[in-house]
Protein backbone atom coordinates (compact mmCIF):
# COMPACT_ATOMS: atom_id res chain seq x y z
CA UNK A 1 0.00 0.00 0.00
CA UNK A 2 1.45 3.56 -0.95
CA UNK A 3 -0.28 6.23 0.67
CA UNK A 4 0.78 9.92 -0.38
CA UNK A 5 -0.45 13.81 0.33
CA UNK A 6 -2.64 14.53 -2.42
CA UNK A 7 -2.26 18.88 -1.79
CA UNK A 8 -4.00 19.59 -5.47
CA UNK A 9 -6.88 17.86 -4.73
CA UNK A 10 -6.99 19.13 -0.97
CA UNK A 11 -6.57 22.50 -2.46
CA UNK A 12 -9.60 22.21 -5.06
CA UNK A 13 -11.61 20.89 -1.71
CA UNK A 14 -11.14 23.82 0.07
CA UNK A 15 -11.78 26.33 -2.89
CA UNK A 16 -14.75 24.55 -3.07
CA UNK A 17 -15.68 25.19 0.45
CA UNK A 18 -14.67 28.73 0.03
CA UNK A 19 -16.92 29.45 -2.85
CA UNK A 20 -19.72 27.78 -0.95
CA UNK A 21 -19.75 30.04 1.77
CA UNK A 22 -18.56 33.43 0.16
CA UNK A 23 -20.69 33.13 -3.76
CA UNK A 24 -23.40 34.80 -2.48
CA UNK A 25 -22.67 38.45 -0.95
CA UNK A 26 -25.22 39.11 2.29
CA UNK A 27 -27.19 42.46 1.55
CA UNK A 28 -28.77 44.11 4.16
CA UNK A 29 -28.24 44.37 7.94
CA UNK A 30 -28.28 41.01 10.18
CA UNK A 31 -28.05 40.65 13.99
CA UNK A 32 -24.50 39.05 13.61
CA UNK A 33 -23.74 42.27 12.18
CA UNK A 34 -24.43 44.62 15.00
CA UNK A 35 -22.82 42.03 18.17
CA UNK A 36 -19.35 43.42 16.94
CA UNK A 37 -20.11 46.21 14.28
CA UNK A 38 -16.51 47.81 13.67
CA UNK A 39 -15.20 44.19 12.39
CA UNK A 40 -18.83 44.20 10.28
CA UNK A 41 -17.96 47.22 8.75
CA UNK A 42 -14.76 47.15 7.61
CA UNK A 43 -15.86 43.22 6.11
CA UNK A 44 -18.64 45.72 4.57
CA UNK A 45 -15.99 48.00 3.07
CA UNK A 46 -12.69 46.26 2.53
CA UNK A 47 -13.75 42.81 1.89
CA UNK A 48 -10.82 40.62 2.92
CA UNK A 49 -10.71 36.68 2.04
CA UNK A 50 -11.45 34.15 4.64
CA UNK A 51 -8.44 31.99 5.33
CA UNK A 52 -8.04 28.51 5.11
CA UNK A 53 -8.61 27.73 8.86
CA UNK A 54 -11.74 30.62 9.02
CA UNK A 55 -13.51 28.68 6.16
CA UNK A 56 -12.84 24.79 7.92
CA UNK A 57 -13.76 26.21 11.20
CA UNK A 58 -16.60 27.61 9.54
CA UNK A 59 -17.47 23.84 7.90
CA UNK A 60 -17.35 22.56 11.68
CA UNK A 61 -19.54 24.82 13.08
CA UNK A 62 -22.36 24.29 9.99
CA UNK A 63 -21.68 20.58 9.69
CA UNK A 64 -22.73 19.96 13.68
CA UNK A 65 -25.62 22.44 13.33
CA UNK A 66 -27.15 21.01 10.37
CA UNK A 67 -26.26 17.36 12.01
CA UNK A 68 -27.97 18.19 14.73
CA UNK A 69 -31.29 19.87 12.97
CA UNK A 70 -31.27 16.92 11.73
CA UNK A 71 -30.89 14.19 14.45
CA UNK A 72 -32.71 15.97 17.17
CA UNK A 73 -36.78 17.31 17.44
CA UNK A 74 -35.61 21.19 17.44
CA UNK A 75 -37.17 22.49 14.65
CA UNK A 76 -35.07 25.16 12.43
CA UNK A 77 -35.91 28.76 12.61
CA UNK A 78 -37.12 30.69 10.02
CA UNK A 79 -35.47 34.37 9.00
CA UNK A 80 -37.08 37.44 10.53
CA UNK A 81 -37.01 41.38 9.94
CA UNK A 82 -36.92 43.65 12.47
CA UNK A 83 -38.34 47.66 12.25
CA UNK A 84 -38.45 49.06 15.56
CA UNK A 85 -37.79 52.56 14.78
CA UNK A 86 -35.50 51.82 11.72
CA UNK A 87 -36.24 53.03 8.14
CA UNK A 88 -38.49 50.34 6.79
CA UNK A 89 -36.37 50.04 3.75
CA UNK A 90 -33.38 49.03 6.33
CA UNK A 91 -34.75 46.53 8.65
CA UNK A 92 -32.17 44.04 10.64
CA UNK A 93 -32.38 40.45 9.18
CA UNK A 94 -32.36 37.71 11.53
CA UNK A 95 -32.43 33.51 11.96
CA UNK A 96 -31.51 32.18 15.13
CA UNK A 97 -30.44 28.31 14.73
CA UNK A 98 -33.26 26.29 16.23
CA UNK A 99 -36.98 26.81 17.91
CA UNK A 100 -39.41 25.59 20.47
CA UNK A 101 -42.60 26.55 21.49
CA UNK A 102 -41.60 30.24 19.88
CA UNK A 103 -38.98 30.63 21.70
CA UNK A 104 -35.13 31.16 20.12
CA UNK A 105 -32.63 28.12 20.75
CA UNK A 106 -28.75 29.04 19.74
CA UNK A 107 -26.61 26.29 19.09
CA UNK A 108 -22.80 26.91 19.34
CA UNK A 109 -19.71 24.27 19.43
CA UNK A 110 -16.87 24.97 21.33
CA UNK A 111 -13.13 23.71 21.03
CA UNK A 112 -12.93 24.72 25.07
CA UNK A 113 -14.78 23.41 27.78
CA UNK A 114 -18.02 24.32 29.07
CA UNK A 115 -18.39 27.06 31.65
CA UNK A 116 -18.06 26.08 35.22
CA UNK A 117 -21.31 26.44 37.14
CA UNK A 118 -21.60 30.31 37.87
CA UNK A 119 -19.32 30.89 35.20
CA UNK A 120 -21.67 30.79 32.29
CA UNK A 121 -22.15 34.61 31.62
CA UNK A 122 -18.72 35.73 31.51
CA UNK A 123 -17.99 32.29 29.68
CA UNK A 124 -20.20 32.14 26.63
CA UNK A 125 -20.57 36.22 26.89
CA UNK A 126 -20.77 36.52 23.24
CA UNK A 127 -23.11 33.69 22.65
CA UNK A 128 -25.55 35.09 25.36
CA UNK A 129 -25.19 38.60 23.39
CA UNK A 130 -26.19 36.56 20.23
CA UNK A 131 -29.12 35.24 22.50
CA UNK A 132 -29.76 38.01 24.00
CA UNK A 133 -30.43 39.65 20.30
CA UNK A 134 -32.74 37.06 19.14
CA UNK A 135 -34.78 37.22 22.58
CA UNK A 136 -35.03 41.65 22.00
CA UNK A 137 -35.88 41.37 17.94
CA UNK A 138 -38.60 38.39 18.64
CA UNK A 139 -40.27 39.57 22.13
CA UNK A 140 -39.63 36.67 24.09
CA UNK A 141 -37.91 36.87 27.53
CA UNK A 142 -36.72 33.01 27.69
CA UNK A 143 -34.75 31.87 25.26
CA UNK A 144 -32.25 28.54 25.06
CA UNK A 145 -28.72 28.09 24.68
CA UNK A 146 -27.35 24.88 23.37
CA UNK A 147 -23.17 24.04 23.93
CA UNK A 148 -21.39 21.64 22.19
CA UNK A 149 -18.15 20.94 23.91
CA UNK A 150 -16.12 18.77 21.44
CA UNK A 151 -13.15 18.35 23.45
CA UNK A 152 -14.89 18.48 26.77
CA UNK A 153 -11.90 17.79 29.80
CA UNK A 154 -9.08 18.95 27.57
CA UNK A 155 -6.13 20.66 29.89
CA UNK A 156 -3.70 22.61 29.04
CA UNK A 157 -1.20 20.90 31.97
CA UNK A 158 -2.23 17.63 30.61
CA UNK A 159 -2.11 17.02 26.67
CA UNK A 160 -2.88 13.16 27.63
CA UNK A 161 -5.78 13.50 29.53
CA UNK A 162 -8.62 11.91 27.91
CA UNK A 163 -11.73 14.18 26.45
CA UNK A 164 -14.69 13.30 25.56
CA UNK A 165 -17.59 15.33 23.28
CA UNK A 166 -20.37 16.78 25.63
CA UNK A 167 -23.47 18.95 24.75
CA UNK A 168 -25.27 20.86 27.93
CA UNK A 169 -28.67 22.92 26.99
CA UNK A 170 -29.34 26.21 29.16
CA UNK A 171 -32.42 27.74 29.85
CA UNK A 172 -31.84 31.42 30.09
CA UNK A 173 -34.31 34.13 30.84
CA UNK A 174 -33.67 38.19 30.35
CA UNK A 175 -35.50 41.34 32.42
CA UNK A 176 -38.08 43.34 30.58
CA UNK A 177 -35.06 46.21 31.22
CA UNK A 178 -32.41 44.31 29.57
CA UNK A 179 -34.42 43.52 26.42
CA UNK A 180 -35.55 46.69 26.62
CA UNK A 181 -31.68 48.30 26.61
CA UNK A 182 -31.24 45.53 24.04
CA UNK A 183 -33.59 47.13 21.75
CA UNK A 184 -32.30 50.82 21.84
CA UNK A 185 -28.58 49.50 21.10
CA UNK A 186 -29.43 47.78 18.65
CA UNK A 187 -31.51 50.43 17.07
CA UNK A 188 -28.83 52.68 17.28
CA UNK A 189 -26.15 49.97 16.03
CA UNK A 190 -28.01 49.90 12.95
CA UNK A 191 -28.52 53.21 12.22
CA UNK A 192 -24.98 54.30 12.87
CA UNK A 193 -23.59 51.28 10.83
CA UNK A 194 -26.28 52.38 7.84
CA UNK A 195 -24.54 55.73 8.12
CA UNK A 196 -20.96 54.12 7.97
CA UNK A 197 -21.50 52.58 4.73
CA UNK A 198 -23.79 55.14 2.86
CA UNK A 199 -20.50 57.45 3.89
CA UNK A 200 -18.24 54.94 2.53
CA UNK A 201 -20.37 54.55 -1.00
CA UNK A 202 -20.56 58.14 -1.35
CA UNK A 203 -16.20 58.47 -0.51
CA UNK A 204 -15.94 55.39 -3.25
CA UNK A 205 -17.74 57.32 -5.81
CA UNK A 206 -16.10 60.47 -5.34
CA UNK A 207 -12.48 58.88 -5.44
CA UNK A 208 -11.26 55.28 -7.31
CA UNK A 209 -9.18 55.26 -3.93
CA UNK A 210 -10.54 56.87 -0.93
CA UNK A 211 -9.14 57.15 2.20
CA UNK A 212 -10.39 54.42 4.75
CA UNK A 213 -11.30 56.09 8.71
CA UNK A 214 -12.03 53.61 10.87
CA UNK A 215 -15.34 53.47 12.25
CA UNK A 216 -15.21 55.33 15.24
CA UNK A 217 -18.52 55.97 16.17
CA UNK A 218 -18.77 52.32 16.52
CA UNK A 219 -17.46 50.42 19.46
CA UNK A 220 -15.20 47.91 19.71
CA UNK A 221 -15.82 44.25 19.36
CA UNK A 222 -14.66 41.93 22.19
CA UNK A 223 -10.99 42.42 23.49
CA UNK A 224 -9.98 38.86 22.60
CA UNK A 225 -11.00 39.78 18.91
CA UNK A 226 -8.20 42.50 18.43
CA UNK A 227 -5.21 40.06 19.65
CA UNK A 228 -3.37 39.51 23.33
CA UNK A 229 -0.49 40.16 24.23
CA UNK A 230 2.59 37.81 23.88
CA UNK A 231 5.22 37.66 26.32
CA UNK A 232 8.67 37.37 24.75
CA UNK A 233 11.59 36.27 27.04
CA UNK A 234 14.65 37.75 26.45
CA UNK A 235 16.84 36.11 28.99
CA UNK A 236 16.08 33.21 31.50
CA UNK A 237 15.64 33.80 35.25
CA UNK A 238 18.78 32.83 36.75
CA UNK A 239 20.39 31.50 40.37
CA UNK A 240 24.09 32.05 40.79
CA UNK A 241 23.78 29.38 43.72
CA UNK A 242 22.29 26.88 41.43
CA UNK A 243 24.42 28.06 38.68
CA UNK A 244 21.32 26.70 36.47
CA UNK A 245 18.44 28.98 34.89
CA UNK A 246 14.99 29.25 36.66
CA UNK A 247 11.59 28.57 35.04
CA UNK A 248 8.46 30.87 35.46
CA UNK A 249 6.94 30.03 39.08
CA UNK A 250 9.81 28.37 40.52
CA UNK A 251 11.46 31.71 41.65
CA UNK A 252 10.18 32.00 44.81
CA UNK A 253 12.79 29.08 45.97
CA UNK A 254 15.71 30.91 44.94
CA UNK A 255 15.13 34.56 45.79
CA UNK A 256 15.80 33.10 49.49
CA UNK A 257 19.24 33.57 48.26
CA UNK A 258 20.45 37.33 48.55
CA UNK A 259 22.07 37.80 45.41
CA UNK A 260 21.90 34.97 43.97
CA UNK A 261 18.77 35.15 42.14
CA UNK A 262 18.92 37.19 38.88
CA UNK A 263 14.74 37.70 37.64
CA UNK A 264 14.17 37.48 34.45
CA UNK A 265 14.30 40.07 31.35
CA UNK A 266 11.04 40.28 29.35
CA UNK A 267 9.56 41.72 26.83
CA UNK A 268 6.10 42.50 26.05
CA UNK A 269 4.24 42.83 22.37
CA UNK A 270 0.87 42.96 21.28
CA UNK A 271 -0.03 39.96 18.66
CA UNK A 272 -2.86 41.41 16.66
CA UNK A 273 -5.83 38.46 16.25
CA UNK A 274 -7.90 40.39 13.86
CA UNK A 275 -6.80 41.40 10.19
CA UNK A 276 -8.44 44.58 9.82
CA UNK A 277 -6.21 45.41 13.42
CA UNK A 278 -3.75 47.25 11.16
CA UNK A 279 -6.87 49.68 9.23
CA UNK A 280 -8.64 49.62 12.52
CA UNK A 281 -6.48 50.86 14.96
CA UNK A 282 -8.58 49.86 18.36
CA UNK A 283 -5.45 50.75 20.45
CA UNK A 284 -6.53 54.32 19.66
CA UNK A 285 -9.28 53.95 21.19
CA UNK A 286 -8.41 51.08 23.83
CA UNK A 287 -4.27 51.56 25.04
CA UNK A 288 -4.85 47.94 26.00
CA UNK A 289 -5.06 46.62 22.59
CA UNK A 290 -1.55 47.30 21.31
CA UNK A 291 1.66 47.05 22.50
CA UNK A 292 2.93 48.62 25.56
Amino acid sequence: MKIARDLEHTAAIIDSIRLSFTKDAREGIHLSDLLNPRRSAWQRVLPLPPTDADILFWLAGRGHEDALGRVSNLAVATEGRWEWGLPSDAPVMFRNDFVDDGEPIEFKTRRANLALPGEESFVYDTYLDQLRGYCALLGKRRGRLVVFSLLEGKSATDPLKPTAPEIVSYTVEFTHEELGAARRELAERAYEFQVYLVADSIAKMASPAPKLDPPSHLPLCKAWMCGKMKKNVIQKAWCSACLKSVNHGEGHAHRAMPGAFTPEVVEWGYEPRCKYYGVCQPQLVDPQRGAR
